[in-house]
């Protein structure tokens, strides 16, 4: 669940660029900053968890909540620096999601299933 909801919300940003862009009356290097931003944080954290189950639950929760709470301020921000702020924010909640799903892939699946 954690990883569709991230690549729905990449999605979601990729799609709305031409509108962004649009209602902010950005420039196309804004535009690539709004592409960019996101992708350092949500992958700095990406190396499965080491820690017990709980803490990869809380994790994930905590991740899903500072991912939707971004996502609202990415969807009323007023200008470009709301919306490059909400997008690190947006990866730093997809940098909390991402190691968990990818633990428990490991730990659900073993030799020839993974």
């Amino acid at each position: 669940m954690g990883v569709a909801i991230i690549v729905v919300d990449i999605t979601i940003i990729k799609v709305s660029i031409p509108r962004i862009i649009a209602d902010l009356d950005l420039a196309a290097l804004d535009a690539e900053w709004i592409n960019t931003c996101y992708a350092p944080l949500r992958h700095a954290n990406s190396s499965p968890s080491a820690g017990p189950a709980t803490s990869g639950v809380v994790s994930t929760y905590f991740g899903l909540v500072v991912l939707a709470f971004t996502s609202l301020l990415a969807g009323n921000a007023g200008g470009l620096g709301m919306l490059l702020a909400a997008g690190f924010g947006k990866g730093a909640g997809a940098a909390l999601i991402l190691p968990t799903t990818l633990s428990m892939v490991h730990a659900m699946f073993r030799g020839r299933d993974r």
